[in-house]
């Protein structure tokens, strides 16, 4: 079963590859692929469709999830505390309604205003919220992919019988389901998440990711450092063989991250077309990046780009990042893993960063269980304002523009789409 989009079927095309990391000597050829895959999303029967925000000549429809620290909505709030920006101009709030996204309906703290003329118009709105879960599988080695398939049973546990769920795994070869309300695929998909990182050797010599990053930055001192700590005085071939072990680590973390963003890609491209409210949650191990200009493993432009295109694309985002270690892939044994721990966490956390941020999503570090996460988006996506904003003329263009909400609330997040497509009024 699958989601109807507007008048047509959805299909995307996503390139994966098959993550293969090992430590070796010697730098490694490029990755194998792996043929593409067409994923359809196919019409529904008798089921309406997420709704799709469509609003009048008068008032423009723009909906916002405001939360508290606990992801708690916030309720009460009035038009004069909510200040909207399309294309970075001003637009007035006259009126709002809170929605119960599980119904549909408007929120028992919000009632729909008394005057219809003050309310944006548009079809009624359907019930449930529209999840897709993307799994980096590539991410993580097969003992600690019970992690992420432990995100999947609980966010099933707690759906409401109304809201659509759809699950990508990435690399191929991983379950595609198309977004349902069916409970029974999604279940039978959780034992098909797995891991593809491996660790198939240890490294001949002793240094740790940060050792490696610092090095292809050509600071020489890390690398005497690193000389020291494993070479002989008279050992002339060692540094050699030092530095060369140390890109081929970092090549393979470049592969690992560059078929994340390929099959991260895919997923906001498949969602780009959807119409309406519709919410991406990631769940990654890391997306490498390094913390250093000038040396390898450098994709912040590459994850900011894709985190631009996921915003313009209307999608909601939450990152789980589950911060479990790759950290004995390169790290040798006998050097304290305090020493470097934070920073090179902080390298398997920095991709996902800077997707998130650019994309304008919420970043939820997962250092133990991930139910808090999970509960976590369950409740800040369980209620959403409707805000009926007074447009301008050139707002009505079946364009894409750049939406920026605010509200003068103490100890609240705003959660909302970056972008906004408004149809053109019809007569």
């Amino acid at each position: 079963m699958a989601v109807r989009s507007a008048s047509r079927a959805l299909g995307v095309t996503i390139a994966f590859a098959l993550l293969m990391i090992a430590s070796a000597t010697s730098q490694q050829p490029p990755p194998p692929t792996i043929p593409s895959q067409t994923l359809p999303l196919k019409p529904l029967p008798d089921t309406p469709p997420p709704q799709t925000f469509r609003s009048g000549v008068e008032l423009l429809t723009v909906d916002v999830q405001v939360v508290d620290k606990k992801g708690q909505p916030i309720t009460g709030l009035k038009p004069e505390q909510f200040e909207v920006t399309i294309d970075g101009k001003k637009r007035q709030v006259v009126s709002l309604q809170l929605i119960d996204a599980a119904t549909g309906t408007p929120h028992s703290s919000n009632p729909a205003p008394a005057d219809p003329a003050g309310a944006p118009s548009g079809r009624p709105i359907s019930a449930g919220n529209l999840y897709v879960l993307a799994i980096d599988q590539g991410s993580f080695r097969a003992l600690n992919a019970q992690a992420a398939m432990h995100v999947v049973t609980e966010f099933i546990k707690r759906l409401s019988l109304n809201d659509y769920l759809g699950i990508v795994a990435f690399p191929q070869p991983g379950v595609i389901i198309d977004p349902t309300r069916e409970r029974a695929p999604l279940t039978a998909a959780v034992n098909k998440v797995v891991g593809f990182t491996s660790l198939t050797q240890r490294p001949k010599y002793r240094f740790t990711l940060s050792d490696a990053i610092d090095v292809s930055a050509r600071d020489r001192d890390a690398l005497q450092q690193v000389v020291e700590r494993n070479c002989q005085p008279n050992d002339l071939f060692c540094p050699k063989d030092i530095e060369m072990e140390m890109t081929s680590a970092l090549s393979n973390l470049e592969a690992q991250a560059v078929r994340s963003l390929d099959g991260l890609r895919g997923v906001v491209e498949m969602m780009r077309t959807l119409e309406g409210r519709k919410t991406l949650i990631l769940v990654s191990a890391g997306m490498p990046s390094g913390d250093r200009t000038g040396a390898r493993l450098y994709l912040r432009t590459n994850a900011s780009e894709l985190g631009k295109k996921a915003a313009e694309s209307g999608i909601l985002l939450y990152t789980l990042h589950m911060n479990t270690s790759f950290l004995d892939a390169f790290s040798a044994e006998g050097i304290p893993v305090s020493e470097t721990l934070m920073r090179e966490t902080g390298v398997y956390a920095r991709g996902l960063d800077l997707f998130n941020g650019t994309a304008g999503g919420a970043l939820l570090e997962v250092n133990t269980g991930p139910d808090f996460a999970v509960d976590r988006v369950i409740r800040e996506t369980s209620a959403y304002y409707l805000l009926a904003v007074k447009p301008e003329p050139a707002d009505h263009d079946g364009k894409g523009h750049l939406i920026n909400v605010k509200v003068s609330q103490r100890d609240s997040s705003v959660r909302s789409r970056k972008t906004m497509i408004f149809p053109k009024p019809t007569s």
